[in-house]
């Protein structure tokens, strides 16, 4: 299954203003990770719409808009994307539910290598305040699997039958 280059263009530059948006600071912490998200429901729901180059792509714009090291934000969705692509197969079988908790586990993984390469760096942050953004992109999860659904699915059952 292929999807539109147009529909994953939009999608990305929803997911870089979701991820960029200025919040009051308290919220600040709770922010979802958007563009791990839209990785990873890409490389489970359509893996031929997300490859090496997106997820190299998509994690470079998150660096240039970021503020960060570049290249950070690519080696993390790089290194979860590799883990994640395993478990592509089976992950749409699962119960929401249990898809959640595959989520948080690889929203754990993203984050613990963006902290490794702070520390690496010398920033020196608190883990724990990186636990409210994988519960909060968790809770968003079954949403966004919605949504991202009606956009990348549809079209491709539609173009199928009119065959």
């Amino acid at each position: 299954m292929t999807v539109s280059p147009m529909r994953l263009f939009v999608a990305s530059c929803f997911m870089l203003i979701l991820s960029i948006m200025p919040l009051p600071q308290p919220i600040d912490l709770f922010r979802p990770l958007w563009g791990l998200t839209l990785v990873l429901y890409l490389q489970w729901s359509v893996p031929k719409g997300c490859s090496v180059v997106f997820v190299l792509m998509s994690g470079l714009a998150l660096d240039a808009l970021g503020a960060g090291l570049m290249g950070q934000h690519a080696c993390a969705l790089l290194i979860t994307a590799w883990v994640a692509s395993s478990n592509a197969q089976r992950f749409r079988l699962l119960t929401i539910g249990h898809q959640m908790l595959g989520l948080g586990i690889f929203c754990l993984i993203y984050q613990i290598v963006l902290f490794i390469t702070g520390l690496l760096l010398g920033y020196h942050a608190l883990f724990s305040s990186n636990l409210f953004s994988i519960v909060t992109t968790v809770l968003f999860w079954p949403w966004v699997q919605l949504i991202a659904d009606r956009m990348f699915l549809t079209l491709s059952i539609k173009s199928r039958l009119s065959y």
